[in-house]
């Protein structure tokens, strides 16, 4: 498990999409932390604690790359020799699922960083008082965390079920996008559990769910897909 944890990082780091993508989560959250920065002419304290949120991109891209985990198995016809290699195919998922969350959580770090190594510097050269390591001002940074170390294993239960690299990542974003509205809009009362519902909750407390409860309901959303991923993984035929 250990050799096949690694390994999957090491895709992780070599892969050429993976690479880019990491590349325009950062050029995305640095333009938008100097916007930040510039449009806003104090920079008190409800500023600064809204500040980290400039990162809050590395969710999306984090469930992107644990589809890009999975599926890049199929699109670029490794999955064959993978499972070759490791007939336990639940075992790939569980390295997979692992080496998704450590990235996740590799994004967030990094994006909160390029906005600290942004902010801090221009806040001082401003003479404003730095007050985003005060206490209320971590919430959303630690949320932000373990909002992306649970949605990259998310991503790749999503990826094992559709198996389609282009048609997992257009799901998830037509889902987020389009169809969790509708559906809350219709099932309202369904509506607090829904995926992007129980993210958000983890940023701040609704009126249905505490931040723990909305982690609670992300972490049921992953292990269920990644459950389902596993089940279709092992039936079906590699091709």
């Amino acid at each position: 498990m250990t050799a096949l944890f690694r390994s999957e990082l090491l895709k992780l780091r070599t892969t050429r999409t993976a690479v880019v993508l990491a590349l325009g989560l950062y050029l995305i959250t640095g333009i938008a932390v100097v916007a930040a920065l510039v449009v806003n002419d104090s920079l008190d304290r409800s500023v600064q604690r809204d500040l980290p949120g400039s990162a809050g991109f590395a969710v999306l891209f984090s469930i992107l790359f644990g589809i890009l985990v999975m599926t890049g198995e199929y699109r670029h016809g490794t999955a064959t020799p993978t499972f070759l290699a490791t007939p336990q195919r639940e075992r790939v998922l569980i390295a997979k699922a692992l080496a998704a969350l450590v990235g996740g959580l590799t994004l967030a770090l990094s994006s909160l960083m390029l906005v600290y190594a942004v902010a801090v510097p221009w806040l001082l050269a401003t003479g404003n008082s730095v007050l985003l390591f005060e206490r209320d001002a971590l919430r959303d940074p630690l949320g932000l965390v373990v909002a992306c170390a649970i949605w990259g294993a998310l991503g790749v239960g999503i990826g094992a079920v559709v198996r389609s690299q282009v048609g997992a990542m257009i799901g998830v974003l037509v889902w987020f996008l389009i169809l969790e509205p509708l559906v809350g809009h219709v099932l309202s009362g369904v509506a607090p559990y829904l995926p992007g519902a129980g993210l958000e909750a983890i940023f701040s407390d609704s009126d249905d769910l505490s931040a723990w409860a909305g982690a609670a309901v992300s972490l049921g959303y992953a292990a269920a897909f990644c459950a389902v991923g596993t089940v279709l993984t092992a039936r079906r035929d590699i091709t």
